[in-house]
């Protein structure tokens, strides 16, 4: 993919901050990682809608000089560590997802709140993210650790989420280790 295909966007957002320090707390040996990007490149706008091309696909954004570059902290290489294995989930469920990674905590610490209070801080996020457009998102999520800032365990998770309305690309890591 050619440099400038992506733009690391400025994320300013109060439930932004409060999602990722929240999942940061708990999960004391790893993290978590926020980023959404816009896509200056229409190529990308061409989502996969067969299985046997989301690595492909995938891999070419996750290599790239502009998420390498951008996110210097997942120590992506020119290559990635592993096959990313990203499956298509519905956008309608995204937030019960993050909400039960708030909920659950890392490897060491907990969530002190409430189930419902989990739920509707995933749900502020999601509402961010999506606007009220769910239908034009494309949700992928893997539990693969595809970099080496990943620990390899039970607290790995990515989503990459296609904007194509917008044309963006949000990228969230979580990762933890006991």
């Amino acid at each position: 993919m050619r440099p400038g295909s992506l733009t690391k966007l400025t994320i300013s957002n109060p439930i932004v901050d409060r999602v990722k320090e929240t999942i940061s707390s708990t999960h004391l040996n790893g993290g978590m990682i926020i980023e959404c990007f816009q896509i200056n490149n229409p190529e990308l706008l061409n989502y996969p809608t067969m299985n046997e091309t989301f690595e492909r696909y995938f891999t070419r954004i996750l290599t790239s000089d502009d998420i390498r570059i951008s996110i210097p902290e997942l120590k992506i290489g020119k290559q990635l560590d592993c096959e990313t294995d990203f499956k298509f989930i519905s956008s309608f469920t995204l937030d019960g997802a993050i909400a039960s990674v708030i909920y659950n905590g890392g490897a060491y610490k907990g969530f002190y709140g409430t189930p419902r209070e989990a739920k509707n801080l995933a749900q502020e996020f999601c509402d961010f993210i999506f606007e009220d457009r769910v239908l034009d998102v494309q949700v992928y999520q893997t539990n693969t650790p595809w970099c080496s800032w990943f620990f390899d365990v039970a607290w790995d998770d990515t989503w990459l989420i296609l904007d194509t309305n917008l044309k963006k690309i949000w990228l969230i890591c979580i990762t933890d280790t006991d």
